[in-house]
């Protein structure tokens, strides 16, 4: 076990890379302070690198988990009944992502050609770094929860006032990997989450903002009647709906 000291709070792209670079394995899994795997995981993941050699990304399911109840995700890889090769990884992760930070490993290598995590982004680093990663490498998953998701009571997204942050280049990684499948939809998910984060914070500029990012054809009829909604009625039903999530 090695402890680092930072000698200046650092935000969590930054915290990571230090972490990164200071890790002398060849495949690296995170963990944060609120998260824990089941007592497994790491062999499983060690595992799924000796059956898949050449692949760089592995990950399992998770449990989100909230004060008083849990659940897994609603993904369509998570509903899969075996490990497997996941080659449109974008296209089956639309809704809710099939693995968090907390049950990923990847290998060092890959992470240092990718420039470790974007440190110009303070606001869904994860999804930055999953845009980038699977653009283009495979994923190998398994649909066993091995890992605990701690989940803000009041969703993750609203854990602080997105207005001051620094958010994924969705409109840049949408040119950059234009030729990936399904990314042009996975994109447009994760501008109507955020849409619905500015809504829930009465934030009207960044909502404004992703509303005329979103390409309403590739969301559902219930997402893009919650786009058009009065904001007043979508925050009822995003409260609602936060309830029915903690089951």
């Amino acid at each position: 076990l090695k402890i680092i000291r930072n000698p200046e709070n650092l935000n969590l792209p930054k915290t990571r890379n230090v972490g990164i670079a200071a890790a002398t394995g060849t495949l690296l899994a995170f963990l944060d302070s609120d998260d824990k795997w089941e007592p497994n995981f790491l062999a499983e993941i060690f595992q799924m690198s000796e059956t898949f050699p050449n692949q760089a990304v592995y990950a399992t399911s998770y449990f989100k988990w909230f004060s008083q109840s849990f659940r897994t995700p609603n993904a369509a890889l998570n509903r899969e009944a075996r490990t497997q090769i996941s080659t449109n990884f974008f296209e089956k992760a639309i809704g809710e992502s099939p693995y968090c930070s907390s049950s990923l490993a990847i290998r060092k290598n890959v992470l240092h050609l990718l420039g470790g995590y974007n440190e110009a982004v303070t606001f869904g680093e994860d999804i930055d770094l999953c845009i980038r990663l699977h653009a283009n490498h495979p994923l190998v998953f398994n649909p066993q929860p091995l890992a605990w998701y701690r989940q803000n009571e009041s969703g993750q997204m609203t854990m602080s006032s997105i207005s001051t942050k620094v958010h994924t280049p969705f409109s840049k990684y949408e040119k950059d990997f234009s030729y990936v499948p399904g990314l042009k939809k996975y994109l447009n998910f994760h501008r109507y989450a955020l849409l619905m984060a500015a809504i829930r914070e009465k934030n009207d500029l960044v909502a404004n903002k992703y509303l005329i990012e979103i390409d309403l054809r590739d969301l559902d009829f219930k997402r893009k009647l919650l786009c058009v909604m009065s904001r007043t009625l979508v925050r009822w039903a995003l409260r609602i709906q936060e309830l029915r999530n903690r089951g």
